[in-house]
């Protein structure tokens, strides 16, 4: 889904401004919100949304990793 590319790009930029302390946590709101204002992001919960359900994937394959 060509449309949804957009989303994994802002994720991929994003996730580096993740808190990093005894585990990583989510993506600071303001993170969200101003590059929603750089890239002139019209939906913004929409924006959100994926992005947190992208994070999801990738804290739940943190947590699986670090239990190996």
């Amino acid at each position: 889904m060509p449309h949804l590319h957009f989303y994994l790009d802002a994720f991929n930029s994003l996730r580096y401004d993740r808190p990093i302390g005894m585990v990583a946590g989510p993506i600071p709101w303001s993170s969200l919100d101003r590059y929603a204002q750089r890239y002139d992001v019209g939906d913004f919960d929409l924006f959100e949304s994926h992005i947190r359900a992208l994070e999801a994937v990738l804290l739940q394959h943190e947590a699986k990793e670090a239990n190996k």
